[in-house]
């Protein structure tokens, strides 16, 4: 989250069911790069398995602050 407020970008992060956590954020897409590469590198004493990115229709009306749900 604080690297997304950082960076300006909208969107909201959350925990899911499955132990996953999932981001959702729109903006510039150098922006957009810096985040996904943070969210490679994760918190200190955080595994990271996995970060999949997916482009999704601009029209979700998403937060121009960045939430956590």
């Amino acid at each position: 989250m604080r690297e997304a407020k950082r960076l300006e970008l909208g969107g909201f992060v959350r925990n899911l069911a499955n132990g996953a956590v999932e981001v959702v954020s729109q903006g510039p897409e150098t922006a957009l790069d810096k985040l996904e590469r943070k969210l490679r590198e994760g918190p200190p004493h955080a595994h990271v398995a996995d970060v999949e990115r997916l482009q999704v229709p601009v029209e979700l009306n998403l937060p121009t602050s960045f939430d956590i749900r």
